[in-house]
């Protein structure tokens, strides 16, 4: 899978999460950020995975009563600034 496609799917995969809620995030959705974390680590995209893998980690965390809603929406936040800075330099070329 190309990268802008890659980058693609997570933007509207974010966008739905942000637009459901952080609260109401369903397990298929977690179960396609790992697809995605898969395919950024077949591309090499090391910062992508880690980014995914703190918010899966945060979104258990929160479910499981450990973390405030606060932290899981600043991992949030940050996977999505990563998508994109990376979305506009792709697009700049």
């Amino acid at each position: 899978m190309m990268i802008e496609n890659v980058f693609r799917e997570l933007e509207l995969l974010l966008s739905d999460m942000a637009f459901g809620g952080l609260r109401n995030v369903q397990p298929v959705t977690l179960r396609k950020l790992e697809e995605l974390k898969q395919w950024l680590s077949e591309l090499s995209m090391t910062e992508g995975v880690e980014r995914i893998d703190r918010l899966i980690r945060s979104f258990h965390e929160y479910q499981s009563g450990s973390l405030p809603m606060e932290r899981l929406a600043s991992e949030f936040c940050a996977l999505e600034f990563y998508e994109k800075h990376i979305l506009a330099n792709i697009l700049r070329k």
